[in-house]
């Protein structure tokens, strides 16, 4: 299996109705995403968000 990590604003490839819907239950959408497309989803903050 190939495997890559790319870093890219998540926001910009998925469409509007999953955004905002990461937490709790709704983090369903996270396994939606990686069955449909074949994809691990590893969300995490950048150095900016995190100061």
């Amino acid at each position: 299996m190939n495997s890559d990590i790319v870093y890219f604003p998540i926001h910009e490839h998925l469409d509007s109705s999953h955004l905002g819907q990461f937490i709790g239950h709704e983090g369903i959408n996270i396994y939606k995403i990686e069955k449909e497309n074949g994809v691990t989803v590893d969300i995490c903050k950048n150095d900016e968000e995190n100061s």
